[in-house]
């Protein structure tokens, strides 16, 4: 077993070997089975941006990565840049999509349901502002990639890793997530696997 902790303002160490550190009560951290062990993926129920209703979700697993993006199968990263930029300036800055804007808060939240809980981040998790003249560039952390696998894969990067706590528990098969404040979480109880409408 190890956890990481990347985010948590709380935290002694990035990384804990052989256990959950002490600031995570074990009480509050919610298990999802992992379904390819060997690569710790979990099964990915449903992936939402906001209130985008009109969608088809391509990905069907989520592993779990210390890159700094979101990776997003193409066809699922071209029908959120779609939403993104329907109402903003948008374009590249460094190779990663960016738009014009004001606030972060004019973007949406971001949920990845596994099992029978629903993870979100929030734009600060996946947006760096970069202060401009006249107006500021919101740059995100988010990425797509060319992939011809049968069960595409959502590779969740420190964006995700800064929000929640993830424990990795080799000897039961289950990846064990706690918000560290910045992340929110939903159950779904027994009817996991339903979408909600912000």
């Amino acid at each position: 077993m190890f956890t990481l902790s990347l985010g948590n303002p709380n935290a002694e160490s990035d990384l804990v070997i052989g256990g959950i550190p002490d600031h995570i009560p074990y009480e509050n951290i919610t298990w999802n089975t992992v379904t390819e062990p060997e690569y710790w993926n979990l099964k990915l129920y449903q992936m939402d941006f906001n209130d985008m209703i009109e969608k088809k979700q391509y990905a069907k697993k989520v592993s779990f990565s210390t890159l700094n993006q979101v990776l997003l199968p193409q066809k699922d990263f071209d029908q959120w840049w779609a939403f993104v930029s329907r109402v903003q300036i948008c374009g590249t800055f460094e190779h990663r999509p960016a738009c014009y804007c004001n606030s972060i808060t004019e973007f949406a939240h971001i949920s990845f349901q596994f099992d029978r809980y629903e993870y979100i981040l929030k734009p600060e998790s996946y947006i760096d502002v970069i202060p401009g003249k006249d107006q500021n560039i919101c740059v995100f952390d988010i990425l797509g990639y060319q992939n011809d696998e049968t069960a595409p894969i959502v590779t969740l990067g420190l964006g995700f890793l800064r929000s929640f706590d993830v424990v990795f528990d080799l000897e039961n098969g289950k990846i064990g997530i706690y918000s560290n404040q910045t992340g929110l979480v939903i159950d779904h109880g027994e009817h996991h696997g339903l979408s909600i409408t912000w």
